[in-house]
């Protein structure tokens, strides 16, 4: 997690933006070395879901993303518990304890 903790500015996101991938291949990593994933509860306050850290650039690397944070956020609202997932050229990270302080 210590590439985690060395970020300390980045990009937020909603999830709903990942289901047009033409939305995905208009995502810019200039700005920022990571975005936080956020979605909304009932009273449409910000639950932050987790992290996505970049590691290098690849191909097609926006569509690799959308790829990526869908299938984490399904598998967070499965019920499924995970820290880290790697992806070619991105780590999906959930620190629950760094995201609610995000609130």
């Amino acid at each position: 997690m210590e590439a985690l903790s060395s970020i300390e500015n980045w990009s937020e996101i909603w999830i709903g933006e990942f289901k047009d991938y033409k939305y995905s291949l208009r995502v810019t990593r200039d700005e920022f070395p990571a975005i936080v994933i956020y979605e909304y509860d009932s009273n449409s306050t910000a639950n932050y879901v987790f992290y996505v850290i970049f590691e290098d650039e690849r191909p097609y690397w926006q569509l690799l993303l959308r790829d990526a944070v869908t299938r984490c956020y399904d598998l967070y609202c499965s019920g499924a518990e995970f820290e880290i997932i790697k992806f070619p050229g991105m780590i999906i990270y959930r620190d629950k304890e760094r995201l609610a302080k995000l609130h």
